[in-house]
């Protein structure tokens, strides 16, 4: 009997969805750990299933950052992917100006 082609694969746990997404969003350990404001041994407990503290705000930080949904991430139910519409923008970075005119702007919306 053949293999199908085409094989949806069922993550099993936590550490399976971490590795999944991190690859699919090609980050490093260090890049997914920059990110979300933890250490790359942190990212690397995750994946290894060695740690299951993911933070409940860095898992809506994934979220925003990747796309993932945060019940996806977690327990691996519910839609896998976000609605485009319903991703954020971190605007953290940007000048105070800058903020305050794109704060305006959605306010507006």
């Amino acid at each position: 009997m053949s293999t199908p082609s085409c094989m949806i694969v069922y993550m099993r746990n936590l550490a399976e969805r971490m590795h999944h997404i991190r690859i699919n969003q090609e980050l490093t350990m260090q890049e997914l750990a920059d990110k979300l404001g933890v250490t790359k041994n942190a990212i690397s407990k995750l994946e290894s299933g060695k740690s299951l503290n993911l933070k409940l705000d860095n898992l809506y930080k994934l979220q925003d950052i990747t796309g993932y949904s945060a019940e996806w991430i977690a327990i691996g139910r519910g839609d896998k992917k976000l609605p485009t519409s319903q991703t954020h923008v971190d605007i953290t970075a940007l000048s105070e100006e800058s903020k305050a005119i794109i704060l305006s702007l959605v306010k507006k919306i």
